[in-house]
């Protein structure tokens, strides 16, 4: 008899080699990485959504999930995964694993690194602003000075302002 630790082992090898099809076809430009715009893809194509489901793995979880590793960094910026990468990520989304203190830890990080890049993102928003309030206030000066200049050289008279020419 074939243990359930064999048997898990020959579905995930199964389900890889199955996936290395799957992405075969939907890397377009061949790379042999997979992007964000090939994870969604992946909902369209015929096979995917059966042989995730195979290994009890949600396509919707799985690409929200893929989601989060690829756009990392203060700016959102995007990057690819490896075959290997993907894998690993797509099958620690089956719905038969149970959380363990690793993956809480694996989240917490994750969390304080997403608040991080956050706080971040303000911090450049409030130099931003501070900026464009400075720049905001110099213009207001100069229009003002300019407006006491002309009303000291100018007349304000009705007639001066309304004189047909």
């Amino acid at each position: 008899a074939i243990s359930s630790t064999e048997k898990e082992q020959i579905l995930t090898e199964k389900v890889r080699d199955k996936f290395g099809k799957i992405i075969g076809d939907i890397d377009k430009d061949g790379d042999m990485m997979i992007s964000w715009a090939e994870v969604s893809s992946m909902a369209e194509h015929k096979d995917a959504a059966e042989t995730l489901a195979s290994v009890n793995i949600n396509m919707v979880d799985m690409i929200e999930i893929a989601e989060d590793f690829i756009f990392t960094g203060v700016n959102n910026q995007q990057k690819s995964l490896t075959f290997q990468q993907f894998m690993a990520m797509a099958l620690d989304c089956r719905n038969t694993h149970t959380a363990v203190i690793r993956d809480v830890m694996v989240l917490r990080k994750r969390f304080n690194r997403k608040i991080s890049d956050l706080k971040e993102v303000i911090g450049c928003v409030g130099i931003k602003l501070d900026a464009l309030i400075e720049r905001n206030n110099e213009l207001q000066s100069q229009h003002s000075a300019k407006a006491e200049e002309v009303d000291s050289t100018q007349p304000w008279e009705p007639a001066v302002l309304f004189a047909d020419h």
